[in-house]
């Protein structure tokens, strides 16, 4: 389009025009705004899986975990932890789940005292089948270069650790945040990180949000 005879300007063409990087603060904000939105598009995916199964999404977050996670992490007061909502939104989902015979109670693994939460069959297949759940999204990162996806993996992991410093994200198993991770100890290498408890080289596609085995590394 040509306003009074010249081309209209895009929003970015200062930038681009003068060689320069964004101002100091625009880029933090195009990025919070981007993963926003990201944000919102997620939620409603979730939402709409969910409902088509007769869940509300916190339902459906809960047997999508109990799945992922294995014998780990069962117990109420650690999903509220882990979603950050409290103890009572996760306590009334899981009645619900339970009535729909979905998951069941059971003795928790290595602490017979304490109740674990377990899918029931007919749980564990809703979940297979919610598993999809983010497919859109899946689809659109798989058309990225590997380096890209390697690239952004890194970006975010980074990005959830310091939201956790901040109080943002309560709870994180990641391995950037684990008092066993050593970044760039292999510079230059394939697999640049490495960890202590494996004494194993880490690739950014190996990095994990949920290692059982975590431990949160000191404060500074």
């Amino acid at each position: 389009m040509v306003q009074g005879g010249r081309a209209a300007r895009h929003p970015l063409e200062p930038a681009v025009r003068e060689g320069r990087e964004l101002l100091s603060g625009e880029a933090e904000e195009k990025l919070a705004g981007a993963l926003e939105r990201v944000s919102r598009a997620l939620e409603g995916l979730l939402r709409e899986a969910a409902g088509a199964r007769g869940l509300s999404p916190i339902q459906a977050r809960i047997l999508l975990h109990l799945r992922h996670r294995g014998d780990g992490l069962r117990r109420v007061g650690e999903l509220a932890r882990e979603f950050g909502v409290a103890p009572a939104t996760v306590s009334g989902a899981v009645a619900a789940l339970e009535r729909k015979g979905l998951v069941r109670r059971r003795s928790s693994p290595g602490d017979g005292r304490a109740v674990a939460l377990a899918l029931t069959p007919r749980g564990g297949a809703l979940a297979r089948e919610l598993a999809a759940w983010d497919l859109p999204l899946r689809r659109r990162l798989a058309e990225l270069p590997s380096g890209q996806k390697e690239g952004a993996l890194w970006l975010l992991l980074r990005l959830i650790d310091g939201l956790q410093e901040e109080g943002a994200i309560t709870v994180s198993g990641m391995c950037v945040s684990c008092r066993y991770f050593r970044p760039h100890a292999h510079p230059g290498a394939a697999r640049p990180h490495h960890c202590a408890l494996l004494d194993a080289p880490l690739g950014v596609g190996e990095l994990r949000l949920d290692c059982p085995d975590h431990e949160p590394a000191a404060a500074g």
